[in-house]
Order: structure tokens, then C-alpha cells, then sequence
């Protein structure tokens, strides 16, 4: 999956819970939210507008939250484990790893593995 197919995927399933989400979807997504929360916060201390970064904060949050989820559903664990990211440190560290994993071949108990554009599910 590239890019710009895994930005819209991720806008386009905004705050969607179910289903699941490729390894390229979700760090594609990530790197793209990354980069324009440094740009926000830039343009934040350039223009003096704490809005600004506010708006885009909360815009944003709920569409990295589902890819979030439905990564995790990927490597068939609940959404719930995103809540090992409030232990310090081993918790980042475990998501990480998580997140790092291939996600199961096969149709797990979130559905059918994420396939690129224009394929077949096999």
C-alpha cells in the first residue's frame, strides 16, 4: 500500500473501529500524521494561534485512533490493548513490536486481511 493510498484509507474509514489495517497502512498513516503535527506546531509558534494546532489535533485524532485499532485487530489483538500505551516505556515499546508484526494471513475474528488496491483477497 503507498502513500496516498494509505492516507485516504484512513480518511476515508475515519474513526472506524472494526475491520483491520495493513503494516504499510498504518505507518504510511503515522509518518503522515507526524510530520504534519511538526509543521503544525511550527506554524503554531510562527503565527502565535494555538487553534490552529488544536483544530488539526482533533481532526486528526480520531482517524489515527482507528488505523490504531484496526492495526492491532490486524495482528488479531483487541483494540483495548491500545490502552498498554499508559504504562511508560514498555508499554510504547510493546505497541511498537505489535505494530511491527505481520498481521495474520488468513480471515481472523475482525474480518478479511487488508489486501493492496486492485486485488483479490485469496
Amino acid at each position: 500500500m503507498g502513500f496516498a493510498w494509505a492516507i485516504r484509507r484512513g480518511f476515508t474509514q475515519y474513526a472506524r473501529w472494526g475491520g483491520r489495517a495493513s503494516r504499510s497502512e498504518y505507518w504510511w498513516f503515522t509518518l503522515f500524521d507526524v510530520v504534519c503535527y511538526i509543521l503544525c506546531i511550527a506554524l503554531t509558534v510562527k503565527l502565535e494561534a494555538p487553534l490552529f494546532m488544536l483544530f488539526w489535533v482533533a481532526g486528526v485524532a480520531p482517524a489515527e485512533l482507528g488505523v490504531f485499532v484496526r492495526r492491532l485487530h490486524d495482528t488479531g489483538r483487541s483494540g483495548w490493548w491500545w490502552f498498554l500505551g499508559c504504562i511508560p516505556l514498555f508499554g510504547l515499546i510493546m505497541l511498537v513490536v505489535f505494530f511491527c508484526q505481520a498481521g495474520d494471513p488468513y480471515a481472523n475474528e475482525y474480518g478479511l486481511p487488508p489486501v493492496r488496491p486492485g486485488t483479490a483477497w485469496t
